[in-house]
């Protein structure tokens, strides 16, 4: 990735903790050179409300997380066996943004790897993709599922098999946003 692309970024990321107050929640959204981000397929899992769904690693805040990136960093390990602390430059955050249900607040902390990173995903994750954010938008579709007895219709993307709706696609959007047109202007 040119030093172009992280500027860019970094001028349109914050690392004022205080701005994301109330946030109980991190995931990492992890870039490498060819601009790629990569997600995770969570585990099926009965009672988990993410089974199955395509996400970025991350989860909820605990006591001796001191910063949102923390959370990001120790969910990553966990997650894909991947130590960003080592492994990548902690780029800033992309806001606060609310599930689907509005019940849980996230942090998506963004990263930037030119290293060769190897996922090893642990009991959680059931597979992993690395995608091309210049592919996603001509992906566009539409998701439906039933909540509450109501038929509910929400933009997504569509990769491969993968259907990335929700959360995971409005910082998408919004990371799309920032990096603009110039995503189709980086050489491969």
């Amino acid at each position: 990735m040119c030093s172009n692309f992280l500027d860019k970024l970094r001028r349109n990321l914050s690392n004022e903790e205080s701005q994301l107050k109330g946030a109980s929640a991190s995931v990492a959204v992890i870039l490498d050179s060819k601009m790629r981000v990569i997600m995770i397929r969570r585990a099926n899992k009965e009672n988990d409300p993410w089974s199955n769904q395509i996400a970025f690693p991350g989860g909820k805040r605990e006591r001796d997380d001191r910063r949102y990136v923390d959370t990001a960093i120790r969910e990553t390990r966990e997650e894909l066996g991947i130590d960003l602390s080592k492994d990548s430059e902690f780029l800033g955050y992309l806001g606060i943004f609310s599930t689907h249900t509005g019940k849980m607040l996230v942090v998506p902390s963004v990263f930037y790897s030119n290293n060769r990173l190897e996922p090893r995903p642990n009991g959680e994750v059931s597979g992993f993709y690395w995608i091309e954010l210049s592919s996603l938008g001509s992906n566009k579709t539409n998701y439906a599922f039933y909540r509450e007895g109501k038929l509910v219709m929400n933009d997504a993307f569509n990769f491969e098999d993968c259907i990335i709706w929700g959360l995971s696609y409005r910082i998408l959007i919004k990371l799309l946003s920032i990096l603009g047109s110039r995503l189709k202007a980086m050489p491969s």
